[in-house]
């Protein structure tokens, strides 16, 4: 399940953009992780935090939410001992995926996917759709293959490991179009399925 696939409803800005890769900067460390708060970062790039956000304009939407998902993500991938948890195996008939927005080394929907393949790998897709169009656009933006990418997943890599190659193989450039293709363009698609799945949008 991509779930209600459309197209995005609003043209994206890319210098509005490029300041919102600034602020994913501000949050990530060197392997992708947030590291520091959202209020904080949001104020030192002039952009109000979550509160409020029905009110703003679909880029400034896009710019917060990308903020407070990257600082939630940090915080659900601490376990008990206050070490990260490092997925490497995902059963979607019992958990939704991640949400397209939550960033894995420095790039929206690529946990997702990432969910859904190794899903798929271990038999426990449920009813939704690895490589689904999305993911093949996705992957078409960052230049990696699907075939490339399977196999990634299928050598059981986990999260830090993942986010490493991305970052090997996508240029800024490619990383930047890839983000502002999902967080701006399909921003809608993504709250749809976030609504679907039970997160607040």
């Amino acid at each position: 399940m991509c779930s209600r696939y459309g197209l995005g409803r609003h043209p994206p800005n890319r210098r509005d953009f490029r300041s919102a890769l600034g602020v994913h900067a501000d949050l990530a460390g060197s392997n992708g992780h947030a590291t520091c708060d959202a209020r904080s970062v949001a104020e030192r790039h002039g952009i109000d935090d979550a509160d409020g956000v029905a009110d703003r304009n679909p880029i400034d939407r896009a710019i917060d939410r990308a903020v407070v998902w990257a600082v939630n993500a940090r915080t659900s991938a601490i376990n008990s001992k206050g070490e990260e948890a490092l997925r490497t195996f995902t059963n979607l008939k019992v958990e939704p995926p991640r949400s397209g927005r939550e960033m894995l080394g420095g790039f929206a929907w690529l946990g997702r996917m990432t969910d859904k393949a190794r899903a798929k790998h271990a038999g426990t897709l449920g009813d939704y759709v690895s490589l689904c169009p999305m993911d093949e656009t996705f992957l078409r933006k960052c230049g990696i293959a699907g075939a490339e990418f399977l196999e990634l997943i299928a050598s059981e890599n986990d999260d830090e490991q993942v986010a490493e190659y991305f970052e090997r193989h996508v240029g800024p450039a490619q990383r930047e179009a890839a983000n502002e293709w999902a967080l701006v363009e399909k921003g809608d698609h993504i709250d749809e399925l976030d609504e679907d799945e039970g997160r607040p949008i």
